[in-house]
């Protein structure tokens, strides 16, 4: 039996996704991507997003407060615009539609914002592999890990190299070297995970001064 056609946003596998309340910038429907700027949540769009928040647990009006399931390890579930196939398991696709019926863009990958994790199997209409398959995936490129899953040493060392407008108030060649620029960027990424994990534990209510 074909799967069933009904695109309706994402949602979280079970029941204890943690969420946190933000405030919208512009309209946003329940299960929608959304993507964070300036403090505020919107819907995510593609080439205009780099990262995203979390997917919206309410809808809300522009500047209205809005929950969002915004924990990097959350998995998701939504529906593919095309045809699944188990290859695609453990690979990064973008996402697309608008506000009330994002899907997974499967075909497509050049945001790589969703890692698909594997058909889901909790529906009785959704049970074929192809088209409008379900999928359980995780958001690869979440705000809260700062692109950390996609970063490299040299991806950093490349955006950390000093120079006299950088603001670090000396001149480059005051910090030339590869070497150096390795270091900083090792520290970057290691700043990065420290915070990621400083976010978790504030989302599970533990003080880091515990």
């Amino acid at each position: 039996m074909a799967n069933i056609d009904n695109p309706a946003g994402f949602y979280p596998l079970g029941n204890l996704a943690p969420c946190r309340e933000y405030t919208a910038s512009a309209a946003v429907a329940k299960g929608d991507l959304v993507a964070i700027a300036s403090g505020k949540v919107l819907p995510w769009v593609s080439g205009t997003h780099a990262t995203a928040i979390g997917v919206a647990q309410t809808s809300a009006a522009a500047s209205a407060d809005c929950f969002v399931w915004d924990d990097p390890d959350t998995e998701f579930v939504g529906q593919c615009s095309g045809t699944y196939a188990v290859t695609l398991d453990g690979t990064s696709v973008d996402a697309e539609g608008t506000t009330g019926i994002f899907e997974v863009n499967e075909n497509a990958s050049a945001a790589q914002i969703l890692l698909i994790k594997r058909q889901y199997l909790g529906e009785p209409d959704n049970v074929t592999v192809g088209a409008n398959s379900r999928v359980v995936f995780t958001i690869c490129k979440h705000h809260n890990t700062q692109g950390a899953p996609a970063a490299t040493i040299a991806d950093v060392a490349a955006q950390t190299s000093p120079t006299a407008t950088n603001g670090s108030g000396a001149s480059a060649s005051t910090f030339s070297g590869a070497e150096c620029d390795l270091l900083r960027a090792e520290v970057a990424l290691n700043l990065a995970a420290i915070n990621a994990i400083l976010a978790r534990l504030e989302l599970a209510g533990i003080s880091a001064l515990a």
